[in-house]
């Protein structure tokens, strides 16, 4: 038996700055914060509720290059996202086609690094989630959002995670300037390290804060 949408979102609950992004409408949003946060678990979360909810949708997780996304976010998503039952399978990619994970309702999440994609991105998507999007250029940035043609999902949006950088940087002035959603995560979202109903930490919460 497979698992349903429900049963997916009840056994991962978003918190603080990623429950913002999970609900929110914005066409392009950053969420940035320190390691630990769970910003990176919370974006791939939304990724496979999206999948799961919207039959036929097709999402991009993407970075600056294929080789660091698949120890990154790629890793996240095999090892913490998807459990065992769950209805898709992985496509390792073809002359035709990338890699992705597939969905038995049609929908997909394609895989790739910016350094393997033709610059034009003439593909077309729901949503695209890029990891550690400082790592970007701001034309790839605007590539990206051109993309967001797929129409299947009630909204259409670019999102990216990163650890803070310098305020100079190009992503954070458009931040600033009103035309990026800018989400901060602290420990505190990561239920891994932050019990809520004790307003603490937990063991491990706390023993990586002191380490």
């Amino acid at each position: 038996m497979t698992a349903s949408v429900e049963e997916i979102i009840v056994r991962y609950e978003p918190k603080g700055a990623v429950k913002d992004l999970w609900y929110g409408t914005e066409t392009e949003t950053l969420i940035e914060g320190p390691a630990g946060t769970g910003k990176t678990r919370g974006a791939c979360e939304l990724l496979n509720v999206i999948a799961l909810k919207y039959p036929g949708s097709k999402q991009l997780m993407c970075r600056k290059t294929n080789t660091a996304l698949t120890d990154a976010a790629l890793a996240t998503f095999r090892d913490k996202v998807l459990k065992p039952g769950d209805p898709v399978n992985w496509f390792g990619g073809s002359k035709a086609e990338p890699a992705a994970f597939k969905y038995q309702n049609g929908s997909s999440i394609v895989v790739r690094g910016l350094d393997s994609m033709d610059k034009t991105l003439s593909a077309e998507y729901d949503n695209v989630y890029v990891n550690e999007a400082t790592e970007l250029n701001e034309d790839e940035w605007e590539m990206l959002l051109r993309s967001l043609r797929n129409g299947v999902t009630p909204h259409q949006r670019l999102y990216g995670d990163c650890n803070p950088a310098t305020e100079r940087h190009w992503l954070l002035k458009r931040c600033n300037a009103g035309r990026t959603r800018r989400l901060r995560s602290t420990l505190r979202d990561n239920p891994a390290y932050w019990d809520s109903g004790l307003d603490d930490y937990t063991d491990e919460g706390r023993h990586y804060v002191e380490t």
